[in-house]
């Protein structure tokens, strides 16, 4: 599946992130117009073209990419015929990479660490991981940033559905709402690496929740990485998975599908 017409341009310095559809490898809303307008990095678009939804898969690309598509942003303007579906969308964003940036990538089985989440004590959630509660509405905003500027103080955060992080002196703030555990284990597993203790590898769900959660997690940046503070205050990642959240990690050896990039080109400006 193709677009009807596409415009692909290397954005300016400091355009901010910006879509009207989410860009990422989970299940969402589907587009409400035949029209896909985005300013993002190059792997934002492949992760929601080749539907990356765990940090293996996405650091496998990633690694391979060349500087200037881990820092450039591109403008993508298309239209499609029709409001498609968003799995429809994806193979349009991939039929438009493989065409503007002459894309190519293929499959394969490799034998990778992953971690599964399991409860730290059977039947018993932590203090800040609970049931979401559909009384309290959040917010779907596709285009904001995961990242946002740090409130001035935590109950100042917009209540954004999915997944909202801020950084506060030498500590990240990961909130999650209205978001299944497989989801909530997917980020985790990659947001480990901010924590200083564990690369990012496949993240297992294996806690046995089912329904949809809400969480907040807070943990020190990089607390065991070069040049860290260890007297700072706070707890690591692995401490504040366990504490705050009551889940904790298993290390352990599995087969995992990943995306191998074979080759990629700077587009042409259209």
């Amino acid at each position: 599946m193709e677009f009807e017409v596409a415009s692909v341009k290397p954005a300016e310095p400091g355009t901010p992130f910006a879509t009207n559809v989410a860009l990422n490898g989970l299940e969402g809303t589907a587009p409400t117009s035949d029209l896909f307008s985005a300013n993002a990095p190059l792997m934002a678009y492949l992760l929601f073209a080749y539907k990356i939804a765990d940090s293996n898969q996405g650091r496998a690309i990633y690694d391979k990419l060349p500087a200037w598509a881990k820092m450039q942003f591109y403008t993508i303007q298309a239209r499609a015929n029709g409001a498609p579906t968003r799995d429809q969308l994806r193979l349009m964003v991939q039929a438009l990479l493989a065409d503007r940036f002459e894309l190519a990538i293929h499959q394969e089985t490799q034998m990778r660490e992953e971690y599964a989440f399991t409860l730290d004590r059977p039947g018993k959630l932590g203090p800040q991981l609970y049931p979401h509660s559909t009384s309290e509405s959040c917010v779907d905003n596709p285009s904001r940033s995961p990242m946002i500027a740090a409130p001035d103080r935590d109950t100042d955060a917009p209540r954004y559905c999915g997944v909202v992080a801020w950084n506060m002196g030498d500590q990240r703030h990961v909130r999650m709402i209205d978001v299944t555990m497989a989801e909530a284990v997917n980020y985790l597993s990659g947001a480990a690496m901010a924590g200083g203790t564990l690369t990012p590898h496949t993240g297992i769900d294996d806690t046995g929740l089912s329904g949809h959660y809400d969480l907040d997690l807070q943990f020190l940046l990089e607390p065991e990485g070069p040049g860290s503070n260890t007297n700072a205050g706070g707890p690591t990642f692995t401490q504040a998975l366990k504490n705050q959240l009551g889940l904790k990690l298993t290390a352990r050896k599995g087969p995992v599908q990943i995306l191998v990039l074979d080759h990629l080109e700077k587009p042409s400006p259209d």
